[in-house]
C-alpha cells in the first residue's frame, strides 16, 4: 500500500470520526420530584443510608455535578426555569406554585428546550408530571377551577386542551397536569384527556386511575418510547418529570419496608428502580454511547418524608447542607445532577463548577450549534464544556435562588447572600420565628461553611453590598447573561420580602456587645434589655438575643446566635441549656476566636446535657474554661459584699465608693477558681444549716459551714485567650444597687478593651418592676361534689395541745394539692409569716402536687428526699397535708387511707424523731 493510499484511508477514517462526533445525541432528562441531594448514596456516602444502585451506576459511568441548583426550592418555578432558561421570578408567579387546573405559566411565544430541539430535527416527548398550567376546555366558557381540590368542576372532558406541552414544543405528551396531591387525577395524552371525572362536587379521580401506579406507568411509557425510537433517523429528546418521591408517598407493595428506614425511603428506592428501567431501555436499544442521560430533581427533600425520623436513623436527605424543600438554604435547591454520555463524558468524573437548571436550554443550543435569540434563555449558560471536562466560560456573575415564599438569595463563587432572616420556607427558624433576629439578611462562605451556620452579614458588609448590587442588576436588566436588556413580566420585583434594612454596612465604629439571655431564672429576660440600653447610652452597640420563651425549658433554644459572628464582646446570662449543635456552634466558635467574654450569675453552669450526650463536657468545662470556675453549689439567703484584697485600684472600681454595707439579695455561689484569676469582689453568705453540714448535688459533695466567704467577681484570661470578667451578681435586685450596677457596667467595658466610664459619668441603676398579671375573667364555680360522710379516722381529743408554732423554729411541709392550693392566695409559708411577723419562723416545703400517703409521684431519680432532709435538717415540727386527692375515692377509700396514713406517720416519725406532728386533712 503506497503513501497516497494510506493517507487517503486515514483522512477518510478521521472524516468519519468527525462526522460521527458531530451527530447530536439523544437526550433523556429525568426530573425527580422532591429528591434531596443526600438521598443519592454516591453523593452522600457518610450520611446516607439509602441504596440507589441505578443512580450510582449512572454516576460511575458518567459525571457527578456537586454544585447544581434549581432556581427555586419548589416545583412549578423550577420546571419553568428548566424548560425556558429563564428565572421563574421574572413571571407573575412571585411565590408558591400552580394547581392542577391552573392556567399556563409559559407564554405561547417563548422558546423552550423542546421547541428549540424540535426546530433542529429532534422528536420531542414529555412523559410524566407537567405542573406548568394549561388552558383546559370548559363547558360554560367560565374560569378554570381553583385550588388543590376544587369543590365544583366545569371541565369539558372531551374537549381540546390548549397551551399545554404540545403547544410549547413537545410532539408527544403522556402524563398528568400536576402533582398527585392535587386534582385532577386523570391522564392526558397529547391535548386530550384519557377518560373523564364525574362533576358531582365529590369526585377528583377518573375511572381506572390509580395514583400508586402513576410512577411505574411513567417508567413503562418512557421505556416503550425509547425502544420505539431506536431505529429512527431523528434524534429524540424525552423529558421525564417523575411524580416521586413527592407526596402522596405511595411505594407499591413490593417496595414497602425495603429501606428499613421509613415509607419515604422505600419510595425513593422505587424511584431509583424506575430510573434504572429507563437507563436499561437506553442501553437495551443500543443507544447508550450517543445518548445524554441526565438525572436531577426539582428541589430538595420535603419534610413530608419524615426528615427528623430519617436523621435519627442515620440518613440525612440534605447531606451536609442546611434546610430542605421550600427553603432558601442549600438543602432547598442544591440537587443531585448526574450525566452520562459515553461518547463525550469521562466515566467516573466529577464537576465542582456551579450550574443552574436554567442552563439546559443554552447547553442544548450548543449541542445543535444554534444561537439563542435575545429574548430566549436570558439566564442560561451552556454546561457542555463541563461535560467534556473543560471549564465553563461565562460572563454571568452568579446565580439566583428563590424560596417558596419568594425570598431571594444570590450566589457568586463561594459566597451566598440570603435576603431573609430565617429559612424563607418551612425549616425552623421560619420567617415568622426569626422576625426578631438581629440580622436582616445572611451571608455565608460555602467553601468553609457548607452548613450555613456562620452568618457573616455584619462582618463582611462590603461583600454583602456587592452581591446585593449584582442581584439588583440581574433583576433590572431582565437577564443575567450578556445581551440586550429584556423586560420582566411584572413591573416591580420585590427583593426584600421582610422589608429592606436601612443599610447593610456595619454599625459605626462602636464596639458591638451581643447579650445572650439563656434562661428566665433571675429574670434576665427583663433585666438584660434594660442593661443593654444603658450600655448603648454609654457608647456600645448592642444586640440582645432574647427569645420570647425560656430557652432553658424550650427545645427551640436560642435562635439568633448568629449575631456572635459580628460581636466584639459576648455577655452571657445562661443556665442549664441543651442547645442543638448548630446553635452551640455559634458559641463555641466565638470562644475559640479568643474574643472577650462576660458571664453573669448562672452562666458558670450554662449547660446541662445528659451524661451520655456528645456535648456533656460543656456542663462543667464551659464554666471552667470560659469563665474561670465550674458551678459547685449555692448557699441560702442574701450575700454581703466586700472588696477583695488588692483590688481597690482595679479600673473596674472606677467611680465606686465602697460602702460599709454592700448587700446583694442573691445567694452566694461557691467557686473553684482557675489559676491566674484576679479576685475583685468577695461575698459572705450563710448555708442552710446552723451546723457544719455536707450536701451532695450533681456537681459533687460539698463541705459547708454555717457562714462562708467566696469570690463574687473576678477577671481572667480564659483558655482561648479571651479577656474575661465574671460575676455571680445578676439577681434582679443587684441591678438596683448603684455600686453593683456600676461594677457590672465597668466590667463589660474593661473586658471589651474600652475605657471604663469615668468617675463623674452617671450610670443609672435599673428599677425592675414585676410584670402586671392580666386580669382573668371570673369563672363560674363548679358544681359542688356530694361530700362523703364516713366515720372519722381518729377524732382529735378535746384536750389537744395548741401547736408550738408560736415558738418559731423550722417547720417542714409534706403533702399534695391540698397545701399547694394555698398558692392561689399566697404560699402556706407566707401566710404563716404574715400571721405573726415578730417570730423567726423557718419553713421548708416538700409538698408536691399529686402526692398521696400511699403513692408519691416523684420519679426514681428524684432521690430519697425524706432521708436527705432528715440527715441535713433538724426540724421542730412536721405538717402533713394529705387527704385531698384521696377524698375523690369516696367512703370506700377510707380504709386504705387510714392504713397508708399510719404507715406514713410511722415513717415520718422515724425520720424526724422528737418533732411535733400536725395532720391537716379533709378526710
Amino acid at each position: 500500500m503506497n503513501f497516497k493510499t494510506t493517507l487517503a484511508l486515514l483522512l477518510g477514517y478521521l472524516s468519519s470520526l468527525v462526522a460521527s462526533a458531530a451527530e447530536p445525541p439523544n437526550i433523556v432528562f429525568i426530573y425527580a420530584d422532591d429528591m434531596g441531594y443526600g438521598d443519592v448514596q454516591i453523593l452522600n456516602p457518610e450520611r446516607g443510608k439509602l441504596p440507589n444502585p441505578h443512580m450510582d451506576r449512572l454516576a460511575r459511568e458518567g459525571m457527578i455535578f456537586t454544585d447544581a441548583h434549581t432556581t427555586s426550592s419548589v416545583c412549578t418555578p423550577s420546571r419553568y426555569s428548566l424548560l425556558t432558561g429563564r428565572y421563574n421570578w421574572r413571571t407573575e408567579l412571585q411565590k408558591h406554585m400552580l394547581w392542577g387546573y391552573s392556567e399556563p405559566l409559559i407564554a405561547p411565544d417563548r422558546m423552550t428546550v423542546a421547541s428549540l430541539l424540535k426546530d433542529h430535527g429532534y422528536h420531542t416527548a414529555l412523559i410524566g408530571k407537567w405542573h406548568l398550567g394549561m388552558n383546559m376546555p370548559t363547558i360554560d366558557d367560565g374560569p378554570l377551577p381553583v385550588g388543590r381540590r376544587p369543590k365544583s368542576l366545569n371541565i369539558d372532558w372531551s374537549g381540546q386542551i390548549k397551551n399545554g406541552p404540545t403547544d410549547v414544543g413537545f410532539d408527544h405528551f403522556y402524563g398528568i397536569s400536576a402533582s398527585l396531591d392535587m386534582a385532577p387525577y386523570i391522564y392526558i395524552q397529547g391535548d386530550r384527556f384519557v377518560g373523564e371525572i364525574p362533576q358531582d362536587g365529590k369526585s377528583s379521580t377518573a375511572k381506572g386511575f390509580d395514583r400508586a401506579d402513576v410512577l411505574p406507568e411513567i417508567g413503562r411509557k418512557t421505556a416503550a418510547y425509547i425502544h420505539d425510537k431506536k431505529d429512527s433517523e431523528k434524534p429524540f429528546f424525552v423529558y421525564v418529570p417523575l411524580t416521586s418521591p413527592h407526596t402522596p408517598i405511595l411505594p407499591t407493595e413490593e417496595w414497602i419496608g425495603k429501606s428499613g428506614l421509613n415509607k419515604y425511603a422505600d419510595f425513593q428506592m422505587q424511584t431509583d428502580h424506575i430510573i434504572g428501567e429507563i437507563i436499561d431501555a437506553v442501553d437495551d436499544a443500543g443507544l447508550k454511547e450517543n445518548t445524554l442521560v441526565i438525572v436531577s430533581s426539582d428541589n430538595g427533600c420535603s419534610k413530608a418524608g419524615g426528615i427528623a425520623e430519617l436523621q435519627k436513623k442515620g440518613h440525612y436527605p440534605s447531606a451536609q447542607y442546611r434546610g430542605s424543600k421550600a427553603d432558601i438554604w442549600e438543602g432547598g435547591h442544591r440537587v443531585p445532577f448526574i450525566a452520562r454520555w459515553p461518547d463525550a463524558v469521562e466515566a467516573g468524573s466529577i464537576c465542582d463548577q456551579t450550574i443552574c437548571m436554567t442552563d439546559l436550554l443554552a447547553t442544548c443550543a450548543e449541542l445543535v450549534d444554534a444561537e439563542l435569540p435575545a429574548d430566549a434563555g436570558e439566564d442560561s449558560v451552556s454546561f457542555l464544556p463541563a461535560l467534556k471536562g473543560e471549564t465553563i466560560e461565562t460572563e454571568r456573575a452568579g446565580i439566583v435562588h428563590h424560596s417558596i415564599s419568594g425570598h431571594f438569595a444570590y450566589r457568586q463563587g463561594d459566597y451566598k447572600l440570603v435576603l431573609s432572616r430565617g429559612s424563607g420556607g418551612w425549616t425552623s427558624p421560619t420567617e415568622s420565628q426569626a422576625k426578631k433576629s438581629p440580622y436582616p439578611a445572611q451571608l455565608y462562605q460555602l467553601a468553609d461553611d457548607p452548613g450555613e451556620k456562620n452568618n457573616l452579614y455584619k462582618t463582611h458588609p462590603e461583600k454583602a453590598q456587592a452581591l446585593l448590587a449584582q442581584l439588583q442588576q440581574d433583576v433590572d436588566r431582565g437577564r443575567s447573561t450578556p445581551g440586550p436588556e429584556q423586560s420582566n413580566d411584572v413591573d416591580t420585583i420585590e427583593l426584600w420580602k421582610n422589608g429592606a434594612p436601612e443599610t447593610t454596612a456595619k454599625t459605626a465604629e462602636k464596639p458591638h456587645a451581643v447579650i445572650i439571655v439563656g434562661t428566665h431564672h433571675y429574670s434576665p429576660q427583663r433585666s438584660m434589655p434594660l442593661f443593654a440600653q444603658e450600655l448603648e447610652r454609654l457608647g456600645l452597640a448592642t444586640t440582645v438575643v432574647n427569645p420570647d420563651w425560656d430557652p432553658e425549658k424550650d427545645k427551640r433554644g436560642l435562635p439568633g446566635l448568629e449575631a456572635l459572628a459580628d460581636a466584639d464582646i459576648a455577655i452571657l446570662f445562661t443556665r442549664f441549656l441543651k442547645l442543638e449543635d448548630e446553635q452551640l456552634g455559634h458559641i463555641t466558635r466565638y470562644l475559640e476566636s479568643g474574643k472577650p467574654v462576660v458571664g453573669f450569675r448562672t452562666s458558670t453552669h450554662g449547660f446541662n446535657y445528659p451524661k451520655d450526650h456528645p456535648q456533656a463536657k460543656w456542663n462543667n468545662d464551659f464554666g471552667k474554661d470560659a469563665l474561670g470556675t465550674p458551678y459547685l453549689i449555692h448557699l441560702a439567703g442574701g450575700t454581703q459584699l466586700e472588696l477583695a484584697d488588692g483590688a481597690k485600684d482595679h479600673p473596674i472600681f472606677t467611680g465606686i465608693e465602697i460602702p460599709d454595707q454592700w448587700p446583694s439579695p442573691g445567694t452566694l455561689y461557691l467557686t473553684k477558681l482557675e489559676p491566674g484569676i484576679t479576685p475583685l469582689l468577695m461575698g459572705t453568705g450563710k448555708s442552710k444549716s446552723a451546723e457544719p453540714s455536707v450536701r451532695t448535688n450533681q456537681f459533687g459533695t460539698h463541705q459547708l459551714q454555717p457562714e462562708m466567704t467566696d469570690t463574687v467577681a473576678w477577671t481572667w484570661t480564659n483558655k482561648w485567650g479571651g479577656k474575661t470578667f465574671s460575676t455571680s451578681l445578676g439577681h434582679t435586685g443587684d441591678f438596683a444597687v448603684p455600686e453593683s450596677m456600676r461594677l457590672m457596667v465597668n466590667g463589660v467595658f474593661w473586658a471589651a478593651g474600652q475605657p471604663v466610664p469615668s468617675a463623674d459619668t452617671a450610670i443609672n441603676p435599673l428599677k425592675l418592676t414585676s410584670p402586671k398579671k392580666k386580669k382573668q375573667p371570673a369563672k363560674a364555680k363548679p358544681a359542688a361534689k356530694p361530700a362523703p360522710k364516713p366515720e372519722p379516722v381518729a377524732a382529735a381529743p378535746a384536750t389537744a395541745k395548741p401547736s408550738k408554732l408560736d415558738t418559731g423554729g423550722l417547720t417542714i411541709f409534706y403533702g399534695n394539692s391540698f397545701v399547694e392550693r394555698l398558692q392561689e392566695d399566697g404560699t402556706m409559708e407566707a401566710i404563716l409569716h404574715a400571721a405573726d411577723p415578730s417570730k423567726r419562723h423557718q419553713f421548708r416545703s416538700l409538698a408536691y402536687t399529686g402526692d398521696e400517703v400511699g403513692f408519691r409521684i416523684r420519679p426514681a431519680k428524684f432521690g430519697n428526699h425524706l432521708g436527705y432532709i432528715s440527715s441535713q435538717l433538724q426540724c421542730d415540727r412536721v405538717v402533713m397535708c394529705f387527704g385531698m386527692n384521696e377524698a375523690f375515692a369516696g367512703a370506700e377509700g377510707l380504709v386504705n387511707f387510714e392504713k397508708d396514713l399510719r404507715i406514713y406517720i410511722d415513717l415520718i416519725k422515724g425520720r424526724h424523731p422528737g418533732s411535733e406532728y400536725i395532720l391537716v386533712s379533709p378526710m
